[in-house]
């Protein structure tokens, strides 16, 4: 059930050269079934104009196996078409379900390839050429760029001039030109023309077909740049969890490594420094400057009055020091009882930790790689570096760090990585339940099969509350759609209907981590998990 989606890079050096770093995408073989694969289950994070849940759900309604039917797919995202049910009823035809439906026998040759359906602009031109008897310059100028204009004047005018002509031609009667230039205007302003249309999807093509045959290349390259994005963080949350159900793996950042981008390393991806939040250009400058001090831990501390001390804890909190191999917690503590301690950073306040004073932190910068942290604390009470009334501070910080507790559960080391890399990496707060026998992960959710009855123990990451229509069985009900997630990816919206819903409302909320009982089924063209029962864990 686990199974792996993406398969090994093509050894085609035709196609691509890593020597060079070249890749030619008109060499790219357009009949490959295993990209279009990717479109048929809309797995289309990633894929240019089709990224996006729209472009996924629709896609894998549409299930295009050729560049002419993408094409299409990614015209009828038209919000116009949408609206006017065009899409609909495109995807309908095109699966069998339906019949074509031409207004008018003469629409079929121009229509045929779109199944009845207006989706392209030149079709518009078409068929005021063929019924108005139009000229190619009359037709582009009154029918497109008229209608374009949305001015009511200018709409009268074009309705007039393919009204006479289509009297002239006399293929139609009026009644029916008219129904058919209504048709042509309400959706003439909101229809791609075709040759901008083919180059989307050739472009959304070469985009999947690098996704399969070389998806960490793929998945490096898009996180990279999803600091170009609106949303950085919802950017690599999507990316992040589709490259996890797709068997590539994102690792949490390192130091050692100094990668500012996303790295490929090995079967990995790291993540990229300059993408932890609150590190920034001139963090990355400094953690470059220094780095030579990261070899151990006492140095890390030595150096983050020199990388500053926020972005010191921002690493930390990110697991960007994990390689030390000391909890997280206690690092974080480290920092805090030499730097000193804010109590309103931290929800928890186990002690106040003043800061050293600038004699005592110059003699500990110098001393603790060579003495370590303990020892040099000590030898400042002991050489007399610090003042009498000093010497229970600096007891203090030695007692908190020999004496307390610096335990990393799994829920707050997963909640700092939302909070500096906007998704977490090492673990979920799903791992710290154990898992009742017969639940499965969410990358097998994923790929259940249909009709399947499932248990899943995940993180509640989304909540989107609807109403459901005044033609369904229950008008007006709320119910809701659940984004989730553990360690081995997410999967998106699961439907709780009303009858589950109610029972869950009042405890449902973010972050919880839950068991779900449910079942995979099919509907309209898609598969949709729904949720029968909800066991609240933590």
């Amino acid at each position: 059930m686990s199974q792996l989606i993406m398969h090994e890079e093509r050894p085609d050096r035709e196609i691509f050269d890593k020597k060079v770093g070249k890749f030619d995408f008109r060499k790219v073989p357009l009949d490959d079934p295993r990209v279009w694969s990717l479109f048929a289950r809309g797995d289309t994070v990633g894929v240019f104009q089709l990224e996006k849940q729209l472009g996924r759900d629709w896609s894998k309604r549409a299930k295009p196996s050729n560049i002419e039917e993408l094409a299409a797919l990614i015209s009828i995202l038209r919000p116009g078409v949408l609206e006017t049910g065009q899409a609909d009823l495109y995807v309908k035809i095109k699966n069998g379900q339906e019949e074509p439906r031409y207004l008018h026998p003469s629409l079929e040759p121009i229509l045929k390839d779109t199944h009845s359906c207006l989706l392209y602009q030149e079709e518009s031109i078409n068929i005021a050429k063929v019924i108005a008897g139009l000229t190619e310059e009359e037709a582009d100028t009154y029918i497109r760029k008229g209608i374009g204009k949305k001015l009511p004047e200018v709409i009268a005018k074009v309705k007039s001039i393919f009204l006479d002509g289509c009297a002239k031609k006399g293929i139609v009667n009026q009644k029916e030109a008219e129904e058919i230039f209504g048709w042509i205007e309400k959706g003439q302003r909101y229809l791609f023309n075709k040759s901008h249309a083919v180059t989307y999807a050739f472009n959304a093509y070469w985009s999947a077909y690098i996704k399969y045959h070389y998806p960490k290349q793929f998945y490096c390259s898009w996180l990279t740049f999803s600091s170009w994005k609106p949303n950085p963080r919802e950017e690599i949350y999507e990316l992040v969890q589709n490259a996890k159900i797709n068997g590539v793996n994102i690792i949490t950042p390192d130091i050692r490594v100094g990668n500012a981008d996303f790295k490929i390393i090995g079967d990995d991806i790291a993540f990229g420094l300059s993408h932890i939040r609150g590190v920034g250009g001139k963090g990355i400058e400094n953690i470059t400057k220094n780095s030579e001090n990261f070899k151990t831990f006492e140095g890390f501390v030595k150096t983050a009055k020199k990388i500053k001390r926020n972005v010191a804890e921002s690493l930390i909190k990110s697991g960007a020091c994990d390689f030390y191999q000391n909890n997280r917690m206690y690092m974080l503590k480290v920092i805090q009882a030499v730097y000193g301690f804010n109590a309103k950073e931290e929800e928890y306040k186990p002690i106040e930790l003043k800061k050293l004073s600038d004699k005592e932190l110059a003699y500990f910068l110098t001393n603790v790689e060579k003495l370590g942290l303990i020892n040099t604390l000590e030898d400042i009470i002991n050489l007399g570096i610090c003042q009498k009334n000093r010497i229970d501070t600096i007891k203090a910080k030695i007692n908190f760090l020999q004496n307390g507790e610096f335990n990393d559960s799994n829920r707050q080391k997963s909640i700092w990585e939302k909070l500096y890399l906007g998704i977490s990496l090492s673990c979920s707060s799903a791992d710290d339940f154990s898992k009742e026998k017969g639940a499965i992960c969410c990358r097998e959710a994923f790929f259940a099969k249909s009709k399947e009855k499932i248990t899943i123990h995940c993180v509640v990451d989304d909540i989107r509350l609807r109403q459901t229509s005044e033609r369904s069985k229950t008008p007006g009900k709320n119910y809701c759609y659940l984004n989730v997630s553990d360690n081995s990816g997410a999967v998106q919206n699961i439907v709780c209907w009303p009858e589950t819903y109610d029972n869950y409302k009042e405890q449902l909320s973010t972050d919880l981590v839950v068991s779900l009982k449910a079942v995979k089924n099919s509907w309209n063209g898609k598969d949709q998990i729904v949720v029968n029962s909800i066991d609240i864990l933590g």
